[in-house]
Parts: structure tokens; sequence; C-alpha cells
């Protein structure tokens, strides 16, 4: 699922690459076919949910009762060693890119990530980047997630502590209150408040899948139907990210539930590239842009037939990406992965 997201937001990515707008008049069926990856938002809202499901399910390779919550420091030492070193790396090439490349271009989707000034650097180096607009598409337009997920990580005891001890209760109010907070507070737009809501549901599902009384496979896998279909539906009718990706991201956990109620490979997600997808798909989500951007430098992007570019951002661009990532996950993720 997690090769899936990211595959989504690298195609996304050649869209707002060669026609920022949609709008180009040399625009081809290449248009329509590129309309349903415009929704990059979904694929990190599931991307939140999965995470919150990990968490969760991680408790249970320690205790087969769910009954203990993690040893704070020993849980943030892990986090850290499994996702920061990729981060760094990733962060320290990206800016690389954005001095010899980007800041070569103007206009969309260029003017996004420059200039890098330093308040940009430092807090994309403290993960705090999402937390001021004029920081958090900057550099890499894809860290802004990692930020806010980082953040999440330090909820992850408070709420396996909660769920541990029966106070479901406690985590489904907050869970509530951080999805209702953007009504009432709409300057927190950009801090992306319901993504909270994603990740406590996401170990929601976990706890209940892994509990003594999984449920049916049956229902929550038609529940997942529903959910994914309303969701990606919504949010092809609306501007708003808040309602679809709540309803797509319940989907995704429906899904999570069911797969694992069946205890058996479900609906071909078990299928080996798409496992072996998801192995690297950290590192996919990471650096797939910079790599996209020295493309789009070196074969000038933009100025070609729409046409022309599509078939070589899928042609030759995709598999470079590829390449390049699973490269960049070798040296710099793999290494730091429980064996």
């Amino acid at each position: 699922m997690r090769g899936l997201a990211a595959l989504y937001v690298v195609i996304g990515h050649f869209g707002t690459m060669a026609d920022p707008l949609g709008k180009r008049a040399d625009g081809t069926w290449w248009q329509a076919f590129m309309a349903p990856f415009a929704y990059g938002h979904m694929a990190v809202a599931a991307f939140i949910v999965i995470s919150g499901f990990c968490m969760q399910m991680s408790l249970y390779r320690r205790d087969p009762a769910g009954g203990t919550c993690p040893e704070p420091k020993r849980f943030f030492l892990a986090r850290m060693r499994r996702i920061l070193p990729p981060y760094y790396a990733c962060l320290a090439l990206s800016l690389l890119v954005c001095w010899l490349v980007t800041s070569r271009h103007t206009g969309l989707p260029w003017n996004q990530y420059v200039p890098v000034t330093g308040g940009a650097i430092w807090s994309h180096v403290f993960l705090v980047h999402n937390l001021a607009p004029e920081w958090m598409y900057k550099i890499n337009g894809v860290l802004w997630s990692i930020g806010i997920e980082f953040q999440l990580y330090f909820t992850v005891p408070v709420f396996a502590w909660l769920l541990a001890r029966r106070q479901a209760w406690a985590v489904v109010l907050v869970a509530i209150l951080a999805s209702v907070s953007i009504f009432v507070w709409p300057e927190l737009i950009k801090l992306y408040p319901w993504y909270a809501t994603l990740f406590i549901v996401g170990m929601m599902a976990a706890r209940g899948a892994f509990g003594p009384r999984p449920g049916s496979p049956l229902m929550f896998g038609l529940a997942a139907l529903i959910g994914l279909v309303a969701g990606a539906w919504w949010c092809s009718l609306t501007k708003s990210q808040i309602g679809p990706n709540l309803v797509f991201g319940a989907g995704v956990a429906a899904l999570l539930w069911a797969g694992c109620a069946a205890r058996r490979e479900v609906w071909g997600l078990a299928w080996r590239p798409l496992v072996g997808l998801g192995v690297f798909s950290y590192s996919l989500y990471l650096m797939h842009h910079p790599v996209l951007q020295v493309y789009a430098h070196l074969t000038r992007v933009g100025s070609q037939p729409l046409a022309a570019e599509y078939q070589g951002l899928f042609a030759i661009c995709l598999p470079i990406i590829l390449a390049t990532c699973f490269g960049f996950y070798w040296l710099f993720e793999r290494p730091f992965m429980k064996k």
C-alpha cells in the first residue's frame, strides 16, 4: 500500500512539472489521463494512516496481548534511527539540486522550492518547517509531510498508554478535536491537524485487528471499499482536503483491518513487485522530486510538445527515478532498518 501511494505521488508530480496549471494549449488526452493523479494529499493521508497502524502493530511484536506501551526513550531512538538518516541525506541532496538546478528556473513549479533561506534550512534540519508557510514547501516539496509525521511520533506513547488501559474514549476525543480545530482556527490549515485524527484512526485499526475479536474481514472489506470510493469521489468535487482525507483515510484503515483480520493475502497487495516497491517507498517518496527536477532541467520540460514530454516522463524518467531511489534506499535507508 505504501508503494502504491508513493508511486501515485510520483506520477502526480509528472503533471505538476509538465503542465502545472493543467491548461497547456497543446494538451492532448494526456491531460485527461493525468487528471486523477492531481490529488497527492490523498496519498499522504494514506501514508499517515498506515504509519499510525504500523506504530500500534509494532507493540504486538513484543506483547501479543497488546497491553504494553513503548518506553518513550527507546521508541524515539528507534524512530530517529529509522527516519532521520535517509531524511538528512535527502535534505543535503535536495539543497544541492536547489542551488544547481531549481534556482535557474522561474515560474511554477520551480518557484515553490526557492529561495532557500537560512530559516528554511534550519527549520528542515529540526523538522519544524511545516510550522510556517514560508518554509513549508521550500527545498523539496514533499518533506513537509515528514515533519508532520515525525511530530506525530511524540504522541504514540501517550495514545498507546491510553489504549492499553481501555481509555479509548480519550483517544477518540483527541481525534475529534484535532479535526474540529480547523473550523475554530482556520489559520491552522497548513498544520494539517486532521492528520492527527488519521494517525489515531490507524492506531485504533491495528488495536482492533490484532485484538481478541478482530471482527469480520468481509465487513471491513466492504467498509474499505465504501470509504475509498467515497473519499476519492468527494475529493474530485471539492478543493477542501479535510472531509475527503478523513473518509479516504477511514477506508485505508478498514482495508488494513480487513487484511489483518483475514490473516491472508488481500486483493493482490502481496504481489512481489508491489511488495518490492513498498520496501523502498520511503526513499522513493523522499527523492523522486529532486531527480524529476534534474530530468526536467536537462530535457527542458515545458518547452516541448506535451505528449512528447509525458511519453519521456513515463518511458525514461520513471525508470530513472525508480533506479535512483532504490540506490538511495540501499545507501541511506537499508543500513538503518532492522534486519
